[in-house]
């Protein structure tokens, strides 16, 4: 059953509080599907100050994922193999946390980033408009559909700037095993 949506807005703002980006979840895996090692349940935990603090139900709302209870314990139900379980609620909790949506996080910078990638590609025009070999591809591109596009260094070192300042969601948050 899906959790409401003030229910995850609440686990979101709690959990805000308690992981800041750079933090790290302590998750514990407490069943794997014996046969087909697809579905497995796990617990979250944090490292509040002094203590280590449960919070698989926040973790389980915030991410939008089943709630099983399990030997007197609330689990997260999660489904897939090939990917370490540790990882995947660590990427999903910082998507849901500090992913576009959220207030605090390095995506409220992206509207500088697309600032500054709109001037990178209008330099980049500007840098291929005032080179001879970029010209002398424009014209042999007309004519022929086989050869590849020619970019100058200005262009490609306008390229690899845009690239590096891109924001790379679900990162913000290690999970570890415990």
């Amino acid at each position: 059953m899906p959790h409401k949506k003030s229910e995850i807005e609440a686990a979101k703002i709690e959990l805000r509080k308690l992981l800041q980006p750079g933090s790290q979840v302590r998750v514990l895996v407490t069943h794997t599907a014996p046969r087909s090692n697809m579905s497995w349940l796990v617990r979250v935990f944090c490292q509040d100050k002094r203590e280590t603090r449960e919070i698989t139900v926040l973790a389980g709302r915030a991410i939008d994922w089943p709630l099983v209870e399990r030997d007197g314990h609330w689990n997260i139900k999660g489904n897939g193999v090939g990917t370490c379980r540790y990882f995947e609620v660590g990427h999903h909790l910082s998507y849901a946390l500090h992913g576009f949506d959220a207030a605090r996080s390095p995506t409220a910078h992206l509207k500088g980033i697309r600032r500054k990638a709109e001037k990178l590609e209008k330099a980049m025009r500007e840098a291929c408009d005032n080179c001879a070999r970029c010209q002398e591809r424009m014209l042999v591109d007309r004519r022929r559909d086989d050869v590849p596009p020619h970019t100058c260094d200005d262009a490609r070192r306008a390229v690899r700037e845009i690239n590096a300042s891109r924001y790379r969601p679900g990162y913000t948050i290690k999970g570890v095993a415990l």
